[in-house]
């Protein structure tokens, strides 16, 4: 008989923890209230809630969703874009990197040089704080 105090472990095999969580839409206003770029380019949209927003203010919008099948991992074209939102799945089970890593060193990799980015990313992330991070 466990104690009441007992604490339940999760099983992280069985029941793995969501890698898309999505945007709430208020966030996403806040965002879209902080700039005024025309173009607006989203690597993991998932169901494009950092987009309405830019959407309703009459900007262009764009980008890819792999369960849509576009892979921006996979991408090789340059970014226009002059702002980059994204909120990116953190767990993609490739190794020690998280998914905010792979995707910010591919938005680096294939945006403008002056293109302004937001990126949601997990505490560990920001927190990881050596020389070679």
């Amino acid at each position: 008989m466990s104690s009441p105090l007992s604490v339940k472990k999760n099983n992280y095999i069985k029941n793995p923890k969501r890698t898309d969580i999505e945007t709430p839409p208020e966030v996403a206003e806040f965002i879209a209230s902080l700039f005024e770029r025309k173009t607006v380019f989203d690597p993991c949209y998932g169901n494009g809630n950092l987009l309405e927003p830019f959407k309703k203010r009459g900007y262009r919008t764009s980008g890819y969703e792999i369960k849509k099948g576009k892979d921006f991992l996979k991408r090789t074209v340059n970014i226009h874009a002059e702002l980059i939102v994204c909120n990116p799945p953190f767990n993609l089970g490739v190794g020690k990197k998280l998914g905010s890593q792979l995707f910010l060193e591919k938005i680096l990799q294939l945006a403008r040089k002056d293109a302004a980015i937001v990126l949601v990313v997990p505490m560990g992330f920001r927190l990881n704080q050596r020389k070679i991070s």
